[in-house]
């Protein structure tokens, strides 16, 4: 008797063990030419998948609404991007191409540098406190100041988004991913989440499967907007006045 307990404790192990976890998948999923446009119902997630290069937009002499911006740039596709202080400035170190426009900031929020190198459309994330520009190609790069840091090559981030303002409260949020094939994704959840919850449901989303994918926050709360040119069913927040975005044409 025992040792048919012994076998059936085996087996049950077994079974147990050999079952895989069943991944979250995308309820729509929309090719637009260069672009592929994944809706999740659950938690109310649109992320944007593309191999362009994305433009960094920052005006604060004429604040406008994020649609207006995204019409005039042309962009087919925007988000929201990283953090502004109240007077619209942005929040943490920022350098386009060469040029400081904020400095570097002690925050707990803003973990990471986030360095996007246009002339080899190269992305790349140095924590805040240990930049070294000697690797950034500085007067071809956009480099800015954000976090935390969410998911890092397929680890998730869990000291970060612990230690981080928000990280721990429910929120929108916006986030930009890319993955070891160099596809970018623009991420916008709206519905209220904590970065850990997120953290644990994006790494089991299906479209990453197979895929070595690094995720960062760049905002929450009542920024977080989406745009879309030709799928305005899409568009989120868009009369939202903003001084940082990110789009893609």
């Amino acid at each position: 008797m025992r040792n048919l307990s012994i076998l059936f404790f085996i087996f049950v192990s077994s079974s147990i063990f050999s079952q895989t976890v069943e991944k979250n998948t995308p309820d729509t999923i929309l090719v637009d030419s260069k672009f592929t446009l994944y809706q999740i119902v659950k938690h109310n997630i649109t992320i944007l998948a593309f191999k362009e290069d994305f433009e960094f937009v920052y005006n604060i002499s004429k604040i406008q609404t994020f649609a207006t911006y995204s019409k005039n740039d042309n962009f087919e596709y925007a988000i929201n991007g990283s953090f502004f202080e109240s007077n619209f400035t942005h929040a943490g170190y920022l350098s386009i191409f060469g040029k400081v426009k904020t400095k570097l900031k002690k925050d707990l929020q803003l973990t990471h540098l986030l360095f996007y190198d246009y002339s080899i459309d190269s992305i790349g994330i140095q924590e805040y406190n240990s930049l070294d520009i000697s690797k950034i190609n500085f007067t071809q790069s956009v480099i800015f100041q954000t976090g935390p840091l969410v998911i890092n090559k397929d680890s998730i981030c869990e000291g970060f988004i612990a230690n981080s303002i928000n990280g721990n409260s429910t929120r929108k949020r916006t986030l930009l991913a890319y993955d070891n094939d160099n596809t970018k994704y623009f991420i916008v959840v709206k519905e209220g989440i904590t970065l850990i919850e997120l953290a644990f449901f994006l790494k089991n989303l299906s479209i990453f499967e197979n895929k070595e994918i690094t995720v960062i926050n760049l905002d929450g709360g009542p920024s977080v907007s989406f745009y879309s040119k030709n799928h305005p069913e899409y568009n989120f927040n868009i009369n939202s006045k903003l001084p940082i975005i990110l789009g893609v044409k």
